[in-house]
């Protein structure tokens, strides 16, 4: 994980940063972000913590949708040899419909 921190930034108070590290991020901190969709793969080396993140985020009182596809690695809707799994194309479906839903229906729809 040392090279990616280290390809993302290499300053360990910028790694500090709750931009950097949301999860450092207080509950009054993140209690005003807007609605969220936290997408992660079963075999994400980052899944406990993406999960973890929603569940912070839920606690601050954020509309949060978290999902774990099964059997599918990090970075699994950016990866264009991954874009035909069916992992990915529910995520893209999913994503999309949770997108046209946020637009269609100000306010709490869901």
């Amino acid at each position: 994980m040392m090279w990616f921190w280290d390809q993302y930034t290499r300053s360990t108070c910028d790694r500090n940063e709750i931009t950097a590290s949301p999860l450092r991020a207080d509950i009054e901190q993140l209690r005003a972000l807007p609605a969220a969709m936290i997408l992660n793969g079963e075999a994400d080396v980052l899944r406990d913590e993406g999960e973890a993140y929603a569940r912070k985020l839920r606690e601050a009182g954020v509309d949060v949708t978290a999902v774990r596809f099964q059997g599918i690695i990090h970075d699994f809707v950016m990866l264009n040899a991954l874009d035909q799994t069916k992992a990915c194309r529910a995520a893209m479906d999913l994503s999309v419909a949770w997108i046209n839903r946020k637009n269609m229906c100000p306010g709490d729809c869901w």
